[in-house]
């Protein structure tokens, strides 16, 4: 098996890899049975040309999607304010809940530019209209009723990676650390990475 990625750092890379549909069509010389992808709107177009399956592996949760990417919000016929932001779509699952300055942060994410003059939401909503399936790192136990959502917006089959686990690292612990560590109970310390660039 041979993994081709193309380039999603920023806005600009967004803008070249959109570029790249004609080299992708030499692709086809490998005969693959599914494509997946990210944020490349045009690739599940040109697989399809090419009798291949395509599959939005999306770095968005389903619950985050489900609540603002829906069909029903026609996001690509209509800017949505703020106060429309924070209610819910008819049969979304319940749980989610927008504070004022959270809504607002979304509804100037749903106009800014990612590159090739089309926003993340378009960018995403396009993605996911036109793939074969939908695919998340979740679980059904985590995130199903969102999943399910997604499934029903957009008739497409979601399939569930689960949580992806590194490999054990194979160097040791600093001593500082590893002295600090235990202080701890077992299982009682987590850690929490956020990728501030992703937006």
């Amino acid at each position: 098996m041979r993994f081709v990625r193309a380039p999603s750092e920023d806005s600009q890379s967004r803008r070249g890899c959109d570029s790249r549909a004609v080299d992708v069509v030499s692709l086809c010389d490998l005969r693959p049975h599914m494509v997946f992808f990210d944020f490349t709107r045009w690739l599940s177009s040109l697989a399809c040309g090419l009798g291949v399956k395509s599959l939005h592996y999306c770095i968005i949760s389903p619950s985050a999607l489900g609540y603002l990417i829906s069909p029903a919000r026609k996001l690509d016929e209509i800017r949505l304010t703020a106060a429309e932001l924070m209610v819910p779509r008819t049969n979304f699952p319940p749980c989610i809940k927008l504070h004022a300055h959270e809504a607002c942060g979304l509804a100037a994410a749903t106009v800014k530019e990612y590159g090739s003059a089309m926003t993340l939401m378009e960018r995403t909503l396009a993605s996911m209209r036109e793939c074969d399936a939908l695919g998340f790192k979740t679980r059904r136990e985590i995130e199903g009723p969102y999943c399910d959502h997604l499934e029903n917006q957009f008739q497409k089959k979601v399939t569930l990676a689960g949580p992806v686990v590194p490999e054990v690292p194979s160097s040791s612990l600093k001593e500082t650390w590893a002295g600090w560590l235990e202080n701890f109970e077992l299982k009682l310390l987590f850690s929490v990475h956020l990728e501030v660039n992703a937006f």
